[in-house]
């Protein structure tokens, strides 16, 4: 759970997954409220690791078999 891509088809699972996903982004917006930025290096904890995969997500241009980000996502994250 966590990542930008493909998700799971079992609604149940999609509605943990969405949840995991916004808890991950509330993180990111408390870290950068508190350091001024976004920068989180990926090897700082449960943080560090969600902001990379969100990073190679958001550069993959499309949505080819799972891959990618969804628009609402990047959205969020361009906020």
């Amino acid at each position: 759970l966590g990542g930008g891509g493909k998700k799971p088809t079992n609604p149940v699972i999609n509605k943990a997954y969405d949840a995991q996903w916004e808890r991950m982004f509330q993180q990111l917006v408390k870290f950068k409220n508190e350091h001024g930025h976004t920068n989180v290096v990926q090897n700082s904890g449960e943080l560090g690791m969600w902001v990379s995969t969100q990073r190679r997500y958001f550069h993959k241009k499309t949505w080819i078999r799972g891959m990618g980000m969804r628009e609402d996502r990047k959205e969020k994250l361009d906020s």
